[in-house]
């Protein structure tokens, strides 16, 4: 049931995240074998309740299950704490709508955990049953439909699903206000839309091309963003640093005209807001706690496919960042 209180919920959960796993541990985790690494993170506790204890995968599911559970059970804002849980209903909608429009798989693709349930985004798209989901999406789920019809494009199916995702988001935040919440999405929202412009820029996109792959919410008017199109690439990181996130995307940008590497403009952005949830963790009269264990949890999670995925290919292992 959640709490009143954010002061209560925190407390708690501050004796609970003494848990997660370190740097340190995922470093001996990654030079263990196979089964000695299993070993290892059972006995941490971690993915308790796992159908098969044997099974990385299974393991990981369970944990993130019971994280999800517990959030749940703390948090005393859940309408303002599912909305960091859409990224997964995101990417399972564009694998349903993929999978019906362009006759791709998609059974092994889903993910649990979001915010709406895999069997109810599965009426939805493939019976027409949207009662039970938020009008944006159902909105989204017609107009991926037309827009496969006449483009035949499923990027621009994804891209209608991550527009209806924003738009809901910032739906929500007008109805329910939360500080920390509008910041990190509308900081996520200028990320977004900085790195579809440089995929643009890359492709050598027009505008028009650009303009439906941008999402809503960022501080940086979307007239800005296509008008960089034509910008010289030494002059974007000045021409983007609007807003509390400018600083971040300046110096991502900056870094991004050195090497060339979309790779690298995504994970520094990641670690901007990975940076700013680590200062909210500290508010213990916000959702920065909750939000960061949240965060965290899934960052491990992320660690130990990585982990496990380089012991099966026999290669180094590059450790994601953590929410440290």
């Amino acid at each position: 049931m959640p709490q009143s209180s954010y002061p209560y919920a925190n407390g708690r959960l501050s004796v609970i995240a003494q848990k997660m796993l370190s740097s340190g541990f995922l470093g001996r985790l990654a030079e263990s074998g196979e089964a000695d690494a299993i070993k290892l993170l059972r006995d941490a506790g971690y993915g308790s309740g796992a159908k098969n204890p044997n099974d990385v995968e299974q393991l990981i599911a369970a944990e993130l299950s019971n994280t999800r559970e517990l959030i749940w059970e703390l948090t005393p804002e859940p309408e303002i704490i599912k909305l960091f849980l859409l990224r997964t209903d995101a990417h399972n909608l564009k694998t349903l709508l993929k999978a019906k429009l362009f006759d791709i798989p998609a059974d092994d693709m889903m993910a649990e955990g979001g915010a709406f349930s895999v069997a109810l985004l599965e009426k939805a798209v493939n019976e027409g049953e949207v009662s039970a989901l938020p009008k944006t999406f159902a909105k989204a789920i017609e107009e991926a439909e037309s827009v496969a019809a006449k483009s035949g494009d499923p990027g621009l199916v994804s891209a209608t699903v991550d527009r209806a995702v924003y738009a809901y988001i910032f739906l929500s935040l007008k109805k329910k206000r939360n500080a920390f919440a509008k910041r990190y999405f509308s900081t996520q929202a200028d990320f977004t839309n900085v790195q579809s412009l440089i995929r643009a820029r890359a492709l050598r996109w027009e505008a028009e091309k650009l303009s439906p792959m941008l999402v809503s919410g960022g501080e940086i008017s979307h007239e800005r963003i296509t008008e960089c199109l034509e910008v010289p690439a030494a002059q974007l990181g000045s021409e983007l640093n609007v807003g509390q996130s400018g600083p971040a995307i300046e110096k991502a940008l900056k870094e991004y005209s050195l090497t060339g590497n979309p790779g690298g403009l995504e994970r520094s952005m990641d670690r901007a807001l990975m940076e700013m949830v680590r200062e909210g963790k500290n508010d213990m009269f916000g959702m920065g706690p909750l939000v960061g264990y949240l965060l965290g949890r899934e960052a491990e999670a992320r660690a130990i496919r990585v982990i496990f995925a380089s012991k099966l290919a026999k290669s180094p292992v590059e450790l994601p960042e953590l929410y440290a």
